[in-house]
Parts: C-alpha cells; sequence; structure tokens
C-alpha cells in the first residue's frame, strides 16, 4: 500500500503521514500502484475464460447484492455478459456526460438504478470509477478512447487518479469512504445487510476493520458464512478463526451477532 510504502522509505509514523494533498511523494506512489494494478489487469474481458465468466455470473445470481473489496473489473465483466446482464447493475445511469478531462463518456451512479436488479458495489472503489464533483461516474469503452485500461493510463498521465481506497489502515480507509458520496452510500448499504451474509476470498485482515465492524454491529444479520482456504487446521486458518472469535466476543457484549458458519472456499464453482 502507498501509505507503507512512504513509511518505510522516509521512517514516518503512521499517524503521521500527511494526506494525499499535502505530500507529492505519496501522490507519486499511489499513481505508481495504480500503474501496477493497471498493468498486470486483462487488458478486456476477451482474453478471459468465458466459462470462468460464467460461473462468476451464476454464484453471483445465488444472492440479493453483490459487494466487492476488489478495484478491479472482473466482477463487472463478469455481470456484462450479453446472456446475463439483464440480472444485474451496477447502478450507474445509462446517460453520457463529460467529465474533468473533457473527453472521455463516463455514467453517473444512481441507487434507484434498476432497483429490481442484482447490484454489483464497490467497497473500496474501483479502477474505472472517478469522482466528479460531488458525485461518482463510471468510464466506459469508447471507439474513440480505447479500452478502459487505456484510458485510465491517459487520466494518470494528466494527474487524474480512479476513485479508490489505498490506504492500509482501516481508520484511514473509513476517512476516504466517508468522503466520497458514492462509497459512503455503498457502506451504509453494507451495513444494512439482513439475512446471510457470505464473504469469499475476504481473511477479515485489521485493514478491513470498518467492514468487520459493519458486520459484527449489525443487528439484522443471522448468519456469516467464511470461506476457508486449504487445510482447515493450517496454522494460519487456525488465526483466522481465533482473530473472528474474539472479534465476534466483543460484539457480542453490545448487542446480537450473527451465527458464524465456515465453510470450505474450494467448494464454490467459481
Amino acid at each position: 500500500m502507498p501509505e507503507d510504502a512512504l513509511r518505510y522509505l522516509r521512517g514516518y509514523p503512521l499517524t503521521h503521514i500527511p494526506t494525499q494533498s499535502e505530500t507529492s511523494e505519496y501522490r507519486l506512489l499511489r499513481q505508481a500502484y495504480v500503474r501496477a494494478v493497471v498493468d498486470v489487469h486483462p487488458s478486456s474481458p476477451g482474453v478471459l475464460r468465458p466459462d470462468a465468466l460464467a460461473a462468476a455470473a451464476d454464484l453471483f445470481r445465488k444472492f440479493a447484492a453483490v459487494y466487492t473489496t476488489n478495484y478491479d473489473r472482473l466482477a463487472y465483466w463478469a455481470i456484462v455478459q450479453p446472456d446475463v446482464r439483464s440480472f444485474f447493475t451496477d447502478r450507474f445511469a445509462a446517460y453520457a456526460i463529460f467529465s474533468d478531462d473533457n473527453s472521455a463518456p463516463s455514467l453517473f451512479y444512481h441507487r434507484e438504478h434498476y432497483p429490481e436488479r442484482i447490484p454489483l458495489l464497490y467497497l473500496h472503489g474501483a479502477l474505472h470509477l472517478y469522482r466528479w464533483h460531488d458525485t461518482t461516474t463510471k468510464l466506459r469503452r469508447s471507439a474513440e478512447l480505447g479500452s478502459l485500461g487505456q484510458q485510465v493510463r491517459n487520466r494518470l498521465a494528466i494527474g487524474l487518479e480512479p476513485e479508490i481506497i489505498l490506504d492500509g489502515s482501516a481508520k484511514r480507509k473509513l476517512r476516504g469512504i466517508e468522503q466520497s458520496s458514492y462509497l459512503r452510500d455503498v457502506l451504509q448499504l453494507f451495513r444494512q445487510t439482513t439475512g446471510t451474509l457470505v464473504t469469499y476470498g475476504w481473511e477479515f485482515h485489521l485493514q478491513d476493520q470498518h467492514l468487520v465492524d459493519a458486520i459484527l454491529q449489525n443487528q439484522n444479520l443471522a448468519e456469516l458464512w467464511i470461506g476457508v482456504y486449504g487445510d482447515f487446521e493450517s496454522i494460519d486458518n487456525q488465526e483466522m478463526r481465533a482473530r473472528i472469535g474474539r472479534r465476534l466476543a466483543a460484539a457480542a457484549e453490545r448487542g446480537n451477532v450473527p451465527q458464524i458458519i465456515f465453510y470450505d472456499a474450494d467448494s464454490v464453482p467459481f
């Protein structure tokens, strides 16, 4: 994470790292991180196996809503495949605006866009999302401007960064979320989850404590299913279950907590 790199390079205590707007070093590190993510990201959905995208879409269709902490566009590509796109929405309305670089067509976020469909929502933003004044917009592919990846690179070249939360600590992540109307709204919706929540590919680390709190403080959540990778009794998995157990016990002192169910992540056809 950029703040961890800056702390290492300059010896800053974590709590003393200036905000993005206050240090050019931090901004350069953020941009380097984004470029690295863009460079390793698949260039288009066409380079992925169609059966992999179909499997992801089939999994998503089992749920009322899908939340992701990833910055990439893989989940988005899964929901826009021709055979399944009518079941999903990312809640960006289908009309164009012109954003700050005065060239790229974008779409507005709107909570009520296709309310009957399954929403895909980014808890920490994504590479193809940008803040525009007091709202968040989504880039879309343009014949003139090229792929989304190329558009992100072009914007980085003129100092425009995607709306993604890169800070390492949960406290700083939450502060970044609170500064974005889109991310605030997504976190609010996540906090209001009812019934059953299933997690996949997420290990409840300290840097995501704000999301763990949102889960364990939710009085309307009955069950929490947590995917476990590999041997259930490995040291890492034992530590993960113990860490969750401690947080669950602490949350139980303040009210109801969901029942925790650990499942084999490899059992998911994904």
